[in-house]
């Protein structure tokens, strides 16, 4: 009889990363970018969420800068709001839908002008 051997055993498909990265595995990926800020909102026990998107890069200058300006002082100001109320902890908290280099500076994301909570 012979031995089992281990290494000859297919490597299961979510821990493959070349599955991982193909086009076959996009719904994998897109599922993922659903249940993992879903995982971290439920360990926080957050409720409701405004969403801010941002689409292409912000350049004050441009005819509608001043939007993206509003928009973030409307998160700071919501922001401030939520954690000023008493008895609704983890209401309302202002998320960013920005690029992945936007959540790499430190001083990304309107919420953190007003010391709001990151998930």
């Amino acid at each position: 009889m012979k031995d089992f051997d281990a290494s000859a055993m297919p490597i299961l498909a979510y821990k493959d990363e070349h599955f991982a990265d193909s086009e076959e595995a996009r719904p994998l990926r897109i599922l993922a970018e659903y249940l993992a800020p879903l995982r971290a909102f439920n360990q926080q026990r957050v409720q409701d969420t405004v969403v801010f998107f941002r689409l292409g890069p912000h350049r004050r200058r441009c005819p509608l800068g001043r939007y993206y300006d509003e928009a973030r002082e409307l998160a700071r100001l919501i922001t401030t709001w939520s954690m000023a109320r008493e008895g609704l902890e983890h209401r309302h908290i202002v998320c960013s839908a920005a690029d992945q280099e936007s959540w790499r500076r430190p001083t990304a994301g309107p919420w953190k002008r007003a010391a709001g909570p990151s998930a």
